[in-house]
């Protein structure tokens, strides 16, 4: 329903409990936070999770975008790679509009292939080789990317919340920091606020047992795993805006990590 990224951190020690399986370190991590066949139980954040997916590429070059690698692409099945759609739908189309070729490549004939079948660029990096200004970089690279396709967006009369922004208003909003939507270390999860279906958010452990006392929950809440020992911690509140969130992002979870920790951005879904 809703894809998101999470930024492990993994040390010498977690790789070598899993026997250098970079996957299995990260599933180590992971479990704690599986939802279990319960949409948004107490404590999970995740139905199933990939490496990169469709967050591929946050610590590549600025100059690589993973949508633009044509390993990334194959032949186009809608229209089987001619670039016009010939089918009953295709042909209905196009007597309502000639211009119309193909919804599945927009006439290109290629297509790109499903996130998960993406090369593995840019989805690891160790903590020593990165800088704050090299990632704000990288950072303003891809919100470049995603700003033209915003226009395109509110072209077609969507956008969202974002769709009054100028471009000076969406990089102040997105492009002020290095950021993925949370963070994990030592089976502490943290975010900016809790995932929901459809890109909107969800209640937070202390939300839901707040309401249960007819009482309101704000600010900062932080639940534990009885079981493992697994924290979560949860940003949300006034003060902390998704502006406020990426700016600071660097500072509260990389600037003084040590320099062997691995840094693994893992793409997950609720």
């Amino acid at each position: 329903m809703s894809h998101a990224s999470v930024l492990v951190a993994l040390s010498a020690e977690d790789l070598k409990a899993a026997n250098n399986d970079l996957k299995a370190a990260i599933a180590y991590q992971m479990e704690p936070f599986d939802e279990g066949g319960e949409y948004f139980a107490n404590g999970s954040r995740w139905d199933w999770w990939q490496i990169g997916g469709r967050f591929s590429g946050k610590f590549a070059p600025p100059d690589y975008d993973p949508h633009t690698d044509p390993t990334n692409s194959e032949s186009c099945w809608v229209c089987r790679g001619t670039g016009c759609r010939d089918d009953a739908i295709g042909c209905e189309a196009r007597k309502a509009d000639p211009a119309y070729t193909c919804n599945g490549c927009c006439g290109t004939r290629r297509m790109l292939k499903p996130a998960g079948d993406w090369r593995d660029v840019g989805n690891t990096a160790r903590r020593d080789g990165l800088t704050e200004e090299n990632l704000r970089e990288r950072r303003r690279a891809d919100v470049e990317r995603w700003w033209q396709g915003h226009l395109e967006e509110r072209a077609k009369g969507w956008g969202g919340a974002d769709k009054d922004l100028t471009k000076e208003q969406y990089f102040e909003k997105y492009a002020v920091g290095f950021a993925c939507y949370a963070f994990l270390r030592d089976r502490e999860w943290h975010e900016q606020e809790r995932l929901g279906w459809f890109g909107g958010s969800a209640k937070t452990e202390c939300e839901l047992k707040a309401e249960k006392q007819g009482e309101e929950f704000t600010g900062r809440c932080l639940h534990t795993d009885e079981r493992t020992g697994a924290k979560i911690v949860d940003w949300t509140g006034p003060k902390d805006s998704e502006e406020r969130w990426n700016r600071l992002f660097w500072a509260r979870f990389l600037r003084d990590l040590p320099g062997d920790t691995l840094l693994v951005v893992v793409d997950f879904h609720v």
